[in-house]
């Protein structure tokens, strides 16, 4: 009895064995999608937010720039 348990314990690995295979392709190309938007996603980002950066980092040259020549215009009227 303990025997036949553990054979029909076989089978069912073994059948279950084909099912994983299936699952493990289906897994698989999951984790790869979601690992390829994910890197997509990450580095539209980081191609955006550097974008933005650099165009914050020129409009404070710009204002510290105007700032500099409202000054200079502020000590040219005293």
């Amino acid at each position: 009895m303990f025997g036949r348990g553990h054979s029909m314990q076989q089978e069912h690995f073994n059948h279950s064995g084909g099912m994983d295979d299936k699952h493990y392709q289906m897994m698989l190309q999951l984790s790869l999608g979601m690992l390829a938007s994910c890197y997509m996603i990450s580095m539209f980002n980081y191609l955006f937010f550097q974008a933005r950066l650099e165009n914050r980092g020129n409009n404070a040259q710009e204002s510290s720039e105007q700032q500099m020549e409202r000054e200079a215009a502020q000590e040219g009227k005293k």
